[in-house]
């Protein structure tokens, strides 16, 4: 709280704040959203998994005009936001929201025309061995079912190490 009422003080924002304003200001002004409409006929997004609930809110907003969004992501990650939730003195809980979140917003709009989600099941970035025991892992934790990933360049390399505190079911 003291970080928040420094910034404040210094008339300092944050990214995420940013957005929070940016969505206020588009929410409650439909000229200027209306205007920002124009500038983003197509829109292409890497690593969706990291956009907030706030962040998809502003994107659904800007493209609700053009309908144009290309979005790619790891829907299996989850990603540990800044945001804490007070439940009473003393006690806080950190918000974790997993990335199915995002892509779920973008898939039920009718400017994702249903169906047309496509899951990539071809991983240029890891070796077969690792794409293996993250499936394992990830079937593992959806009770028992996970789509594989094969390895876009046939590379193979050593088996994994798991180490985890807490064991998987």
């Amino acid at each position: 709280m003291t970080f928040i009422d420094v910034l404040g003080e210094q008339n300092l924002y944050t990214f995420d704040d940013q957005i929070v304003l940016a969505l206020a200001i588009l929410r409650t002004n439909p000229d200027i959203l209306r205007e920002y409409q124009r500038y983003f006929e197509h829109v292409i997004i890497d690593e969706l998994q990291d956009f907030s609930p706030a962040k998809v809110e502003l994107l659904m907003m800007l493209c609700e005009r053009h309908a144009n969004i290309m979005a790619f992501g790891d829907i299996f990650q989850e990603v540990q936001f800044d945001t804490i939730r007070t439940q009473g003195e003393g006690s806080s809980e950190n918000v974790k929201i997993p990335a199915q979140a995002a892509f779920a917003r973008l898939a039920q709009s009718d400017m994702c025309h249903f169906g047309k989600a496509h899951h990539l099941t071809i991983n240029f970035r890891s070796n077969q061995e690792i794409l293996d025991f993250a499936t394992f892992i990830h079937s593992k934790v959806n009770g028992g079912t996970a789509e594989g990933l094969q390895s876009g360049q046939n590379k193979h390399g050593p088996k994994p190490t798991y180490l985890s505190h807490t064991p998987v079911h």
